[in-house]
């Protein structure tokens, strides 16, 4: 059966111009020290809501193309509670191994608080998710914390595939002895595809741009794939 179309050149550009606006903001000139790696990130999400509250575990392996290969494992659970349409509030945890060399491997722990605004413009789904964070490094007592702002747009291309962008800037309230970055920590800006493949499945895949601001600056070219998947809730 093929899908109903609903490309619209106009909202399409919107889209576009929403999305560069937001990576321009925190756009760092490519610096001649830079360091630039291509990745793969794999991403699963289990996610179930009961009533207005929902849940997700998300397990992520993430890939590099140099002699570590397997550069970053991250798990974490998160709760969160639907206030409204538009509003939501979670709370997560989660445990990152960063591979810093072959045989080296730093641990962290994390907590977080999101508040999260979805809005709609045209045929655009958009969300503002604003997130604090609380870190701390396996063998030290110092924490960190950091500030998350993502903004996405959605923009159907058919009734079941859209067109998904995001811009996502990270800024650190404080410098632990364990943190490589300053005060702008990194920027991640990604566009893909997403298809609602079924009532309780969907997947998608893209293209991600990370810049890390650490001594040299670090750039990633990411491929990234995302399989969530909705469990029967209450």
């Amino acid at each position: 059966m093929n899908d109903k179309v609903l490309y619209n050149p106009m909202n399409l550009s919107r889209f576009l111009y929403l999305l560069l606006i937001s990576g321009l903001a925190f756009f760092s000139p490519t610096s001649p020290a830079m360091q630039t790696t291509e990745k793969f990130w794999s991403i699963l999400g289990l996610n179930t809501n009961i009533g207005k509250f929902s849940y997700q575990i998300e397990p992520q392996v993430r890939l590099v193309n140099d002699p570590r290969v397997l550069e970053q494992f991250l798990s974490r659970f998160s709760g969160g509670y639907n206030a409204s349409s538009q509003w939501a509030f979670w709370l997560g945890t989660g445990w990152l191994s960063t591979a810093q060399d072959e045989d080296t491997k730093n641990q962290e722990f994390r907590l977080w608080q999101d508040v999260i605004y979805n809005e709609t413009l045209n045929s655009n789904k958009i969300s503002f998710r604003s997130r604090i964070e609380q870190r701390k490094s396996k063998g030290s007592d110092q924490w960190g914390y950091r500030f998350r702002e993502r903004i996405l747009i959605s923009h159907p291309i058919t009734t079941n595939i859209s067109l998904v962008g995001s811009n996502e800037f990270f800024i650190n309230f404080n410098r632990p002895a364990w943190l490589s970055t300053k005060t702008i920590d990194q920027n991640r800006l990604s566009i893909g595809l997403d298809q609602q493949a079924s009532k309780w499945l969907n997947v998608g895949a893209g293209y991600l741009n990370q810049v890390i601001f650490s001594t040299p600056i670090q750039m990633g070219h990411v491929v990234t794939f995302n399989v969530q998947i909705h469990l029967p809730g209450g």
